[in-house]
């Protein structure tokens, strides 16, 4: 039986690009490309804050962008739903 070689995608921040934050999560994902976004109102708003909530979503721009046009038209489309029943 032959064995299988396995790669890791390695990434590797040094010390002089970490500020305040020690997350390592964060960083990786900071050099991906990725930034923080956490939901509020149904919204992504993007993390600014040098604590990383547990709840953070790591996202490139562009889609958290696409994602709040949505969810801006579906609350437009559920406030017309509500006055149609009232």
């Amino acid at each position: 039986m032959k064995a299988i070689k396995t790669f890791e995608e390695h990434t590797i921040v040094n010390t002089s690009e970490i500020d305040d934050n020690w997350s390592a999560e964060y960083h990786v994902n900071k050099k991906k490309g990725l930034n923080p976004y956490v939901k509020k109102g149904g919204k992504f708003v993007e993390v600014k804050t040098k604590t990383i909530p547990k709840n953070t979503e790591y996202l490139k721009p562009e889609k958290a962008n696409k994602y709040n046009e949505i969810a801006d038209e579906i609350i437009k489309l559920q406030k017309e739903q509500n006055k149609i029943l009232k």
